[in-house]
């Protein structure tokens, strides 16, 4: 998975853990906190209920 933006990754990663019961997600070997903080964010919003469109609508206003 090739994505050139933090929240595009942490959303793409949401897209995959409801496909996939996904355990372990993270970013490869150069992958600053930026990235990871997306996807920490976004998955925890998961655990939580928010749904995808949920979350897009709360970073789009930002």
């Amino acid at each position: 998975m090739i994505c050139s933006h933090p929240i595009e990754l942490a959303q793409s990663m949401q897209k995959l853990k409801e496909l996939i019961s996904l355990k372990i997600v993270g970013g490869c070997c150069g992958t600053d906190h930026t990235p990871i903080n997306e996807i920490a964010n976004v998955m925890s919003s998961v655990v939580r209920g928010e749904s995808l469109r949920t979350r897009k609508k709360m970073t789009s206003t930002l």
